[in-house]
């Protein structure tokens, strides 16, 4: 075929003109594998998140030392004085101050010390009446998992100098506490009973889950008293000391902490049968400075656990999988431009027999001549 400027022209402007966008389709193949590494990297990142790092840091820590203050007007109590004296009137009404002192033992004693994997707690509780005198105390040697927070064996436990084996949740509830019921231990009882879990509320701005537990009438103890007191001519009788009580427990989730605590308890002295004095009858509460301090110390602990368990895992997973999915499509998309630039090509002058503008042009030219 004779030789054609403008053929010539025409066909390396169509070859050349592709180039650009055969550029952009050749770095598409990487960019896409790059988007679904970041992909998958995020969907492996949401379980570690969830299942390996939020476990470490949702722990009880070694140094742990706090102190929580219990409050009740007008509470009936038990004169101890009265009753020794042989009076009649031995109930008395008072103010009664509550508080609980906890320091972790940590290095003690290898068989009563803390250690990775539980707690060990020496709690005192104190209570005091507006005289400041000491109505009763109770000391405790508790140990429990730091993960759930639930009584564990052994590690030397006691209730006032009296072997106890601790069980549920004692001093806490577990990280991530969910709405359901959990066993719950009683001091005076020397046993568990149910938490129920009973709704959700706000204390200052702050999630809690609310639990109630409530104790039957239950005998705790026996103990000698004057006849007197029963109505009988002894010099001493043996009764019952019956305790129960309602506790109700406001928990932050994320941390377990009790951020507000409140009882409410009825204990009596029983004599075959009958109720023949009060040992308390009234109702105790945190104090609204406790309340603030707990607030204080736990609620950025709660944003952090939740940050690592709940929000950072669920923005991997839909990050990876929209990234994941972004990378397969960019792999996937052929360029439909570079598709017709071959098919053009393929229909150059050179393989088309001819048949081509440059040919129509020549043509053109010898009708002229012929003209």
């Amino acid at each position: 075929m004779p030789y054609s400027p403008v053929a010539w022209c025409a066909r390396f402007r169509h070859r050349y003109s592709t180039r650009p966008l055969t550029w952009k389709v050749a770095m598409r193949r990487p960019i896409a594998l790059v988007v679904i590494a970041l992909g998958t990297l995020l969907l492996l990142l949401a379980p570690l998140l969830r299942w390996f790092v939020y476990p470490q840091v949702a722990v009880v820590p070694h140094d742990t030392e706090t102190t929580t203050v219990s409050f009740g007007e007008d509470i009936r109590i038990l004169d101890i004085a009265a009753v020794l004296a042989g009076r009649t009137a031995v109930e008395r009404v008072t103010d009664i101050t509550s508080t609980r002192g906890t320091v972790s033992l940590v290095g003690e004693l290898p068989e009563s010390a803390s250690n990775d994997d539980v707690a060990v707690w020496h709690t005192v509780v104190n209570n005091a009446d507006a005289r400041d005198m000491t109505i009763s105390a109770t000391e405790s040697i508790v140990a429990f998992d730091r993960h759930t927070g639930a009584g564990v064996p052994g590690y030397n436990q006691a209730v006032n100098g009296e072997p106890v084996e601790h069980e549920g949740q004692i001093l806490k509830f577990p990280f991530g506490t969910e709405k359901r019921d959990y066993e719950f231990w009683d001091a005076n009882i020397l046993a568990t009973q149910p938490a129920v879990y009973d709704g959700e509320e706000e204390i200052d701005g702050l999630t809690v889950y609310r639990f109630v537990q409530s104790i039957q009438p239950t005998v705790v103890d026996r103990l000698d008293v004057p006849g007197g007191l029963a109505g009988v001519d002894q010099d001493a009788v043996e009764v019952e000391r019956v305790y129960s009580n309602v506790r109700t427990l406001w928990v932050e989730p994320n941390t377990g902490v009790i951020i507000r605590g409140q009882e409410e308890q009825d204990s009596i002295l029983r004599y075959e049968g009958e109720e023949i004095a009060k040992v308390t009858d009234g109702a105790l509460a945190y104090t609204d400075e406790t309340v603030a301090s707990l607030i204080d110390e736990y609620s950025g602990t709660a944003s952090q656990l939740n940050l690592i368990r709940n929000t950072l895992p669920l923005v991997a997973l839909i990050a990876g999988l929209v990234l994941l999915a972004a990378g397969i499509l960019l792999l996937r998309e052929r360029g439909p431009r570079r598709a017709s630039g071959r098919h053009a090509e393929s229909d150059s002058p050179d393989d088309s027999g001819g048949e081509s503008d440059g040919a129509s042009i020549l043509d053109f030219e010898r009708r002229e001549r012929a003209g």
